[in-house]
């Protein structure tokens, strides 16, 4: 150790930049002269802030290392004293199906305009921005978007099709990377209540949920670029769904009992025109990460999973930007208990998920049981009352937020990292939750050990909010939501 020493500091520095952030830490404690190596040095200390706010630094920005690190500080700050912003409601006028996406929220205003804001950004230095969409041309069922490739992907339903229009989100017109017709269909083979769509990268999915528990819920997903079909399948909780990587997808997998999650790859997968639905339990899939059993007591009912989007391209205003692999998967199982429907929440990291994925070397190693990747990549707790199929943005890189108590302006935010939050509130990494060991068979385990939830609240917001019925946020930015009335009503507060 006396022999590194005696190598220049600028050296030391190199070596340093190019080590592990826990690395890092364990050389600040050695000695003085180490410690005063790390907290002397910028870029040093921007790469364990950007460590401990999972983050990862963007070299297409052109800001200096010190401006980086006084944003990256404030982004920290804005989270830990949020219930202290002020807030404004979002004129948007809208009364149709709405979203929030990379900091831009639209709705359907009529059966075929679209209202959409940009929302003011920290990070980004922009200021809030509002466009309309006066006629996209038809009747809007559902909608996603992706403003980082000014994609708009519009639904639109009738008798025997769903059509899939791809169009520019700035104008609304025909992509012009899009397939050439820029639209892609699929038959209605029963009658869907909900869909569940979404885009990342190259891929447009869309999750569909029948009226009837008689019948198979099912998953498609295009290539919108070339009108290719990587995936068209049915089974029994295939609208639960996320995409894990720009070419990798997650599916809530089983035969009536909820089994698992598989991890498909899109880019060997079908590539045809195909519009035949297989069965789920026939696709070849890469990994099968398994449950453990689900009690016989318990009936699942339905199964959710949310997880931000994955960005396609990173914008040079932004100097940082989420670290995708360690983004946090929210899965709501819901099962009917005595006429209420209990549900529970498990958060589930991705950079685990990841990591026991990338540890299975041998073929027979694809499924991977319980014990390999959900005792150290999983967290149990009933923090959603009840379940809703509508959409909802809250959960964004490695934070959750929700109301506290629904219908009130009060909220929690829910921080992941294995690294801890000494700044926020409550470690409820202990905590014990029935709801886990009532739906999981023998499931006496604690909560992942790898990992430290932190929750911060419940805070109240300031001001006189009133009635709302959920609350959303993107990178820098809160939203509530108030839909008792025919026109939505949105308050953000920017961070």
């Amino acid at each position: 150790m006396s022999r590194l020493f005696t190598l220049p500091n600028e050296l030391i520095i190199e070596i340093l930049l190019i080590l592990d952030i826990i690395d890092i830490l364990k050389w600040r404690q050695i000695c003085k002269y180490s410690n005063e190596t790390v907290i002397n040095n910028l870029r040093l200390k921007y790469k364990i802030k950007l460590a401990f706010h999972n983050m990862l630094d963007n070299p297409a920005s052109n800001l200096t290392t010190d401006e980086r690190i006084r944003r990256l500080s404030a982004y920290g700050n804005m989270w830990t004293h949020a219930h202290e912003k002020d807030y404004h409601e979002l004129d948007i006028g809208g009364d149709g199906v709405w979203e929030l996406s990379r900091g831009v929220i639209a709705q359907a205003k009529g059966p075929r305009s679209m209202v959409c804001v940009q929302l003011p950004s920290l990070i980004r230095q922009s200021e809030e921005k509002r466009w309309e969409l006066p006629n996209v041309g038809i009747d809007i069922a559902e909608f996603t978007m992706d403003p980082e490739q000014d994609l708009l992907v519009l639904i639109e339903s009738s008798p025997e099709y769903y059509y899939v229009h791809l169009r520019t989100l700035t104008r609304g017109e025909a992509h012009p990377l899009a397939c050439k017709s820029a639209t892609l269909e699929r038959y209605k083979s029963v009658n869907f209540i909900y869909l569940n769509v979404k885009v990342t990268g190259d891929f447009v999915a869309v999750g569909f949920l029948p009226d009837s528990w008689m019948c198979k819920e099912e998953l498609a997903i295009w290539n919108w670029k070339t009108g290719n079909v990587h995936l068209n399948v049915k089974g029994d909780f295939v609208y639960a769904y996320s995409f894990l990587s720009l070419d990798q997808v997650i599916v809530a997998a089983g035969e009536t009992r909820l089994s698992g999650l598989q991890v498909i790859s899109l880019s060997t997968s079908s590539q045809s025109a195909s519009l035949t639905v297989e069965d789920m339990a026939k696709i070849e899939y890469d990994y099968f990460l398994r449950f453990p059993e689900i009690s016989d007591i318990q009936h699942v009912w339905h199964v959710d999973i949310r997880s931000d989007p994955l960005p396609s391209i990173h914008s040079t205003s932004a100097p940082f930007f989420v670290d995708t692999d360690k983004r946090m998967f929210l899965l709501t199982v819901s099962d009917p208990h005595y006429g209420v429907y209990d549900s529970l929440s498990i958060l589930i990291s991705g950079e685990q998920l990841l990591k026991a994925i990338n540890n299975t070397t041998v073929e027979s190693q694809r499924d991977i049981r319980w014990k390999d990747w959900g005792l150290t990549g999983c967290f149990f707790s009933s923090i959603l009352e009840g379940h809703d199929h509508t959409w909802l943005c809250n959960v964004y890189g490695t934070r959750l937020i929700n109301l506290w108590d629904p219908g009130l302006p009060e909220f929690y935010i829910l921080d992941c990292s294995k690294y801890g939050h000494p700044s926020l509130d409550t470690d409820i990494s202990s905590e014990e939750d029935n709801n886990r060991e009532r739906m999981f068979e023998g499931l006496a385990h604690a909560n992942s050990p790898g990992l430290s939830f932190t929750q911060h609240g419940p805070l109240a917001v300031s001001g006189k909010l009133g009635v709302c019925d959920a609350v959303m946020m993107s990178e820098d930015n809160i939203v509530f939501v108030d839909s008792r009335e025919s026109i939505t009503k949105f308050y953000t507060m920017s961070l």
